[in-house]
């Protein structure tokens, strides 16, 4: 290519590989590295948390004046596949060791940190990263064709730069060509970081009064209300967007959907892509695990061998600081179900439960795997339900990445039972390594093909939600009990044509020795494989976005 290329400025509060909590992690680097392989120049600005390992190369120093006091903010650089990160340090990050939430140094260092709660001065976080995202370019006097936000932690730059700050200069000029989008992830009530009192808001952010007034609801600043006044609006798929447009969707958003639909505010529906490579099963480099098969071929014999090995070393499960409760017996009619992600009340996790305790008194050979970290209470909902079915049942306290990709591979099915959700990424890793997703049909999760690509299910009005999913998931376990695996002594060096017998599991029934199953993983892995990837969603999708007027 030649000529100057297109700059794109990426803000987010995490980034894949240097920062990471939820699934925006995964998107914003996705993005980063798929605008470049377009040719466009990405800078990505993210705190620089006590947890980040990485060090940039000093780039400038400053002071942000916010809220009555000076700030103390540096920038850095670093290059990690072609994109440049810019680093924010300051004390109010590099004293959190955790993206949004406090860890246990945490609580013990930091006056009022409870572990798994959201910072106290979350408000201040943010305004002072957006402020300084502003700062650089008035002290860089550059501004890029687009300035990509990612969810409500920098939703209100775009109204910083169009209607001011009195924290700094008018950028209006510098700005006067560039596209802001603001991308929603997640507009649950406890995601969107609403500032609850007008006179806090004006002071940390110093946008005029009549531009903040227009963005109350409720007596709250909302920052996409702000961001839909100076900029385009976007989230991650299709089906949210309508959600977050209806005010059937109230009690999902606390109310906001309707009022944006009161403002008649467009949102932009793109679903989120998936580097596919990034997880390919064919290759143990990336994917983690150590035997490589390939599900779009119908290939297992790797998931397979790799779930054995880990039954009989369990202990490489509760790896990387991650703490496990209850463990898994063998059983040769055993069957996989998983879940993997944030323990938060938006997961559906209770629902989970109780749907569990109906799966296994119906499939006692049935195996539950749950792995992640949040809100303490249904930690030791999980921790407690792990223990009282010994054997049967494990609870992995924490994240690891790689202990994450192990949890998905072992298992036949992983089980989404969200309440809403925005997009999600678990489904396509599930499918990416042949592991059927099992969804409750709302949001994101609706790119799920029922019954082609994975199950769906939907509660009718008073219906209750566990005994449903319970059903469904005992439905699908009974097909896999119901398999009898030819009886050799194929382990002693005779032939069987099942994939279990293969890999001397020849007194186990597996998955994919189910045609129909066997079906959706070929279908699921192929389809994700080839139609999925940020590279086409990007093309497609986000360059017409940021070119539309």
């Amino acid at each position: 290519m030649t000529g100057k290329r297109e700059k794109i400025w990426i803000v987010t509060r995490e980034y894949a590989g240097i920062a990471e909590a939820g699934g925006v992690k995964n998107v914003t680097q996705s993005m980063a590295e798929g605008l470049e392989r377009f040719g466009r120049e990405v800078s990505v600005f993210i705190p620089k948390y006590g947890c980040v390992e990485n060090s940039g190369v000093k780039a400038f120093s400053t002071e942000i004046a916010l809220g009555g006091e000076n700030v103390a903010v540096s920038f850095s650089k670093i290059y990690e596949h072609s994109v440049e990160i810019i680093f924010i340090e300051a004390d109010i990050f590099s004293e959190k060791h955790a993206v949004y939430t406090y860890t246990d140094d945490d609580e013990k260092n930091i006056p009022g940190a409870v572990r798994g709660k959201g910072h106290i001065d979350a408000d201040k976080m943010n305004s002072l990263f957006q402020l300084s995202v502003l700062k650089y370019a008035e002290r860089t006097g550059t501004a890029p064709a687009v300035v990509h936000c990612h969810d409500g932690h920098t939703a209100m730059i775009p109204a910083m730069v169009k209607a001011g700050t009195i924290y700094c200069s008018d950028l209006r000029e510098l700005f006067k060509d560039t596209v802001f989008v603001t991308t929603i992830h997640n507009a649950g009530a406890s995601y969107r970081q609403v500032i609850y009192d007008f006179e806090t808001a004006k002071r940390l952010t110093g946008i005029p009064e009549n531009v903040l007034e227009a963005a109350v609801f409720n007596g709250r600043i909302e920052p996409f209300l702000l961001a839909a006044a100076y900029g385009k609006l976007s989230t991650v798929s299709p089906w949210y967007a309508e959600e977050l447009m209806s005010p059937l969707y109230d009690s999902e958003t606390d109310g906001l959907s309707g009022e944006i639909c009161r403002r008649g505010i467009k949102i932009t529906g793109i679903t989120n892509g998936i580097d596919f490579y990034r997880y390919d099963p064919s290759e143990p480099v990336r994917s983690y695990i150590p035997f490589p098969y390939k599900p779009w071929k119908g290939d297992l014999d790797g998931k397979y061998r790799f779930r054995k090995m880990l039954l009989e070393n369990i202990d490489l499960l509760d790896t990387g600081g991650v703490v496990r409760s209850g463990t898994l017996e063998p059983s040769d009619k055993a069957v996989f179900f998983a879940y993997q992600g944030r323990i938060v009340e938006q997961k559906g996790l209770r629902v989970l439960i109780a749907a569990a305790e109906i799966l296994l008194q119906k499939i006692p050979s049935a195996r539950i795997l749950v792995m992640g970290q949040g809100d303490h209470s249904i930690e030791n909902d999980l921790k407690n339900f792990a223990e009282s079915h010994y054997g049967k049942a494990v609870f992995l306290r924490g994240y690891n990445k790689i202990v994450a990709r192990r949890v998905i591979c072992i298992s036949d099915f992983v089980v989404l039972p969200s309440v809403f959700e925005p997009c999600g990424l678990e489904d396509y890793i599930a499918q990416t390594l042949g592991t059927i997703p099992v969804a409750h049909a709302v949001g994101g999760l609706q790119k799920i093909k029922d019954g082609v690509t994975g199950f769906l299910y939907k509660c009718a009005e008073g219906e209750n939600e566990s005994e449903v999913l319970g059903s469904l998931l005992v439905r699908l376990a009974e097909k896999v009990v119901a398999v009898n695996p030819k009886k050799t002594d194929c382990v002693q060096g005779g032939f069987c044509d099942s994939l279990s017998c293969r890999e001397g599991l020849c007194r186990t029934a597996v998955c994919s020795d189910v045609p129909e199953y066997m079906k959706i993983i070929m279908e699921a892995s192929r389809y994700v494989r080839e139609k999925c990837s940020w590279d086409l969603v990007i093309k497609d999708y986000y360059l017409p976005l940021y070119e539309s007027k």
